[in-house]
């Protein structure tokens, strides 16, 4: 019941107030579709780096105008946030940020390392769950709290806890303060308390006396009279006003008042802030912008004191809902380093800059103030300063110079609610001339105050959508079904002869425009733009997308035209065409160049030579020479952002008036405040193939190092500015060789080859200046590591390790082979020595038995010729084994053929040699092969020759890395033969040079000889 009576109340005042807004601001809103973590925000606070620290009922979030880094309660980590909701922070002058919990609890979280350390609040147990009304920072740098029903408490630096001791004023009596502020001009503390409101002088150290204060005893008085709570939010602004609020018992509802130092007067303005808030409203506080404008807050409430009218005004509109919800309350609204304005409510996070609003938005309604959100077909100037504006089947709206809805002076507005104006002109005679849905024109004669209608022949009942005046003072006029009609000295009276058919085109007529020269330009939807001689009525240009050389248009759509200069002429075409008529050529402008859309609309300069577009996307402002386009949106005053444009037109006075899909844009090219400050860019995110890598241990490196398969890389980038971002332009030093600009702050680079990068970042405002320094970053993608100068220094290493090993072993094989060579040899000479000595000896013991013992020197001369033999065979088999030539089985084995031959004809000895056929196949090295072949002969020798064997057999088999030789025959040797004994220890001796294993069976019956000789 309550609540209706305030409501009704509220309501009643609001009736009797003005209830036109003076301003509709746009809103940009945050929500947890945009990344907060609740809908549900309690306060913004900025950081000195520029983050902006959003609390909220699920955690605390850092935001960098992109990305949002979340932090919330781990039940497993004491250094996190507590697990409630956060219902306030500061960020104080010593750089910390406090958060205070919806339970009471606080502390200061660390922005670099992201840990919570809590503060005590130092008070009786019996106090401690209560409320903490009041968290606040003095500009002196006092932090305290208010606890219900128990007082301030502030901020003891030293200890670091929140006591009683450290407050600035002592207890008043027996009262506690309810709240405090201090008079930035005095120093004094305003105070609250039960007994009402009093200012305590830190100087005496004691409350000034209210008797004979008119500042004191008048407030103190009202809070008497209203029975009222209170003050709180007590605020000082910049004129050193102090502002407060109460809240009457008496009235039962909340009251703002203002005590103006200037004429020493308290005001209320609970009249203008009902009729603002419309309904119930509590209040939560009142931001002071820096430069001074005054804002209030709080349940169902955000208002702004117009100081013209010294009323507060609601500045709600649709732009501050979403999903048809709007928010119930507003807890804090918070200024920014770049006076953005954060708004923390119960359904998001509000931000605008009221400053850089200079866009505003209006809707077409009549004077009964009814708003009609429809396209606007056409926007008219007239030379009194009114203005008019047209929708279709809704007909004219008519303004005055300060776009306030006026009765028109043409159609009255019950008569043209039905009516559909596509176009209407203002001729130089002051006539007022429309072209009409179904083929109509209506033509207003200014002299005699009247309005005639007619349809002419020549139109053929089709839409007029284009009507223009040339030089000579006859009106054209284009329609929907591609009709270019004349009327010929606008004697439209008549209205047979006068009015004649100049062209039918298979196209709508979009754009009719006469230029300096009287010449008519005509817009097509399909057939291009034609100019026509207004004189002769003939064609002098036809410009398409089929035309050759230079006036080629890039499309068959031509939705506008202006003429810039004398020769120079702009057409909206598929982008932005630039006409030179005298040099015949045609340059296009697109998003190629950097345009930011090519459905351009319509085209309008302001006096300043700047060319303003609109387009399907919004409006933009160019320079024609230069290549920064700047967009226009809901930071600058578009309410819902950008709108679809269909019409322009620039007033007299400079402002420039786009017609919507939905409403009118007033432009104010005079208020646009360029920034004169680029920030550096700052690095925001920074992933590795879309792997989040953490931004602050980035930062704290000079050089990021990435792994060869790290090199695919999406960086983010933010300026922490919060509305009208200024452009980031980039540069990857040993990749690209010009500045490029960052698509929505954001560089890409894929598979980048190892190697140093140095990325450079600059920030570039709409005024053209840039960031006085860079934003460097060194990037190192490591070469994989066989790509690495170590790698290549361990090939080349082993590379010679293993060319060393090679030659050693060569060498090694030399020195071995020649070795062998030279044991061989050392053999031979030793075996030839000892047979030349023998032969020698026999040959003097023969040749002194010749005369007397002649039996016993023939056979001292049938052994001379037994070791010759023998000295000329082991010659052979010597320099055989030594031919480099020999170095292989094959001709091992052909050897040991050749033996067995000789053997076999000698003794008329049948001897089986069986080979296994891996045997061929080896290659062993010269020692082996000439050890085996030489067991081998003597071991056969043993058999055949001495033994007397007549069927020997041999056997050559690859056991695993060993080749076995079995020889066998059914004889017997006689070991106590001395040549028996001799190739016996000759077989052993050449056994144990070739490290092998040898066996030598003989009895009675059989003979037998194996060799086991290893091959490596």
């Amino acid at each position: 019941m309550r609540y209706f009576i305030l409501f009704f109340l509220a309501a009643l005042i609001s009736s009797e107030a003005t209830s036109q807004s003076f301003h509709r601001y746009s809103f940009n809103r945050i929500s947890r579709a945009n990344g907060l973590v609740s809908d549900d925000v309690t306060a913004v606070a900025q950081d000195s780096s520029g983050f902006i620290w959003i609390s909220t009922s699920n955690g605390l979030q850092r935001y960098d105008g992109k990305r949002f880094r979340t932090f919330q309660h781990n039940p497993d980590d004491s250094s996190t946030l507590p697990p409630e909701g956060i219902g306030q922070i500061i960020y104080d002058r010593k750089f910390r940020l406090w958060v205070l919990t919806s339970a009471n609890k606080i502390g200061i979280f660390d922005t670099k390392h992201f840990v919570f350390r809590r503060v005590n609040i130092n008070i009786e147990p019996e106090f401690r769950n209560n409320q903490i009304l009041t968290f606040k920072e003095e500009p002196d740098g006092q932090i305290f709290l208010l606890v219900h029903k128990y007082g301030l408490v502030s901020l003891d630096e030293k200890n670091l806890q929140f006591t009683r001791e450290a407050n600035p004023i002592p207890m008043l009596g027996k009262n506690f303060p309810q709240f405090i502020s201090r008079d930035n001009t005095t120093g004094d503390y305003f105070v609250t308390s039960v007994e009402g409101f009093d200012v305590f002088n830190k100087k005496s150290d004691s409350l000034i006396t209210r008797e004979g204060n008119s500042f004191l005893s008048e407030i103190n008085s009202i809070l008497r009279n209203e029975n009222a709570f209170g003050p709180v939010n007590i605020t000082q602004d910049h004129k050193g006003r102090i502002w407060l609020n109460i809240w009457s018992n008496k009235r039962s509802g909340p009251d703002l008042l203002c005590y103006d130092t200037a004429v020493k007067k308290w005001h209320s303005y609970a009249n203008s802030v009902s009729a603002s808030a419309k309904g119930y409203h509590e209040f939560r506080g009142i931001l002071i912008q820096k430069n001074g404008d005054i804002w209030i807050y709080g349940t169902n409430l955000f208002a702004k004191l117009n100081n013209e009218t010294n009323a507060f005004e609601d500045v709600r509109n649709e732009a501050l809902q979403s999903l048809s919800v709007p928010f119930e309350m507003i807890y804090h609204m918070y200024e920014d380093k770049d006076e953005n304005i954060w708004a923390s409510a119960n359904n998001g996070l509000y931000i605008f800059n009221p400053e850089k609003q200079f866009i505003s938005t209006f809707s077409n309604k009549r004077k009964d103030g009814v708003e009609q959100h429809f396209p606007v077909d056409f926007i008219l100037e007239t030379k009194s300063g009114n203005i008019f504006t047209s929708i279709w089947g809704l007909g004219l709206f008519t303004y005055d110079n300060k776009f306030k809805p006026i009765e028109s002076p043409i159609l009255p507005d019950k008569a043209n609610i039905a009516l559909s104006v596509w176009d209407m002109v203002e001729r130089k005679n002051g006539d007022f001339w429309m072209g009409i849905q179904g083929g109509s024109i209506y033509i207003f004669e200014k002299k005699i105050n009247k309005l005639h209608q007619f349809k002419p022949r020549a139109v053929e009942d089709h839409t007029i959508r284009q009507v223009c005046e040339d030089s000579s003072g006859s009106m054209w006029f284009g329609t929907q079904s591609g009709l270019l009609v004349k009327c010929v000295n606008s004697d439209w009276r008549d209205s047979t002869n006068s009015f004649k058919l100049i062209m039918r085109m298979n196209a709508h007529v979009i754009k009719l425009y006469t230029d300096s020269k009287g010449r008519i330009w005509v817009g097509t939807d399909r057939d291009g733009l034609y100019v026509i001689d207004s004189q002769t009525d003939k064609v002098i240009e036809h410009f398409t997308d089929l035309e050759p050389g230079n006036l080629r248009l890039p499309g068959i759509y031509v939705s506008d035209i202006l003429q810039y200069q004398d020769s120079l002429f702009l057409i909206a075409s598929s982008g932005l065409c630039v006409l030179n008529l005298e040099r015949r050529k045609m340059d296009r402008i697109s998003v190629a160049d950097g345009l930011p859309s090519n459905d351009i609309v319509c085209i309008t300069t302001d006096h300043l030579g700047n060319i303003w577009l609109g387009s399907q996307s919004g409006p933009y402002r160019m320079r024609l020479g230069s290549k920064m386009y700047y967009t226009f949106g809901a930071e600058d005053g578009i309410v819902f952002g950008r709108r679809k444009i269909a019409e322009v037109t620039t007033l007299k006075d400079g402002r420039i008036v786009f017609g919507t899909s939905s409403d009118l844009l007033i432009v104010h090219p005079d208020k646009i405040k360029l920034p004169d400050f680029a920030p550096v860019p700052q690095l925001s995110d920074f992933k590795v193939f879309d792997k989040r890598r953490s931004v602050d241990s980035i930062l704290n490196n000079e050089r990021i190092v990435l792994a060869y398969n790290e090199n695919s890389l999406t960086i983010d980038f933010t300026t922490y500015t919060y509305s009208n971002n200024p452009v980031v332009m980039y540069m990857m030093e040993g990749v690209d060789k010009t500045w490029k600009q960052a698509i929505q702050n954001e560089v890409s680079y894929s598979y980048l080859a190892p190697g140093n990068y140095l990325l450079k970042a600059k920030s570039i405002v709409a005024s053209g200046k840039e960031s006085d320094r860079y934003f460097e970053m060194w990037i190192e993608i490591e070469p994989p590591f066989w790509r690495t100068w170590w790698f290549y220094f361990l090939l080349i290493l082993v590379g010679i390790t293993i060319l060393y090993l090679l030659d050693l072993e060569r060498m090694n094989k030399l020195r071995s082979n020649q070795q062998l060579r030279t044991d061989i040899a050392l053999n031979l000479h030793d075996e030839v020595n000892s047979s030349l000595n023998n032969i020698n000896l026999l040959s003097e013991m023969a040749l002194r038995k010749a005369d007397t013992h002649t039996e016993r020197s023939k056979e001292l001369i049938v052994q001379i010729r037994q070791q010759s033999n023998d000295l000329i065979i082991a010659m052979d088999d010597m320099l055989w084994s030594i031919d480099p030539e020999n170095d292989s089985m094959d001709k091992t084995l052909l050897r040991m053929n050749e033996f067995i031959d000789a053997l076999k004809a000698r003794h008329d000895a049948k001897i089986t040699l069986n080979i296994d056929p891996d045997v061929v196949q080896l290659k062993p090295d010269m020692k082996i092969r000439h050890g085996i072949f030489t067991i081998f002969k003597d071991g056969l020798r043993l058999i055949c020759q001495l033994g007397g064997g007549r069927d020997s057999i041999i056997n050559l088999n690859l056991d695993k890395n060993k080749l076995m030789i079995d020889m066998a025959d059914k004889v017997k040797l006689n070991l106590a033969d001395l040549n028996v004994t001799k190739y016996l220890e000759n077989i052993r001796v050449h056994a144990d040079q070739i490290k092998a294993d040898v066996d030598i069976q003989t009895d009675k019956d059989s003979t037998r000889i194996v060799l086991n000789a290893p091959l490596s």
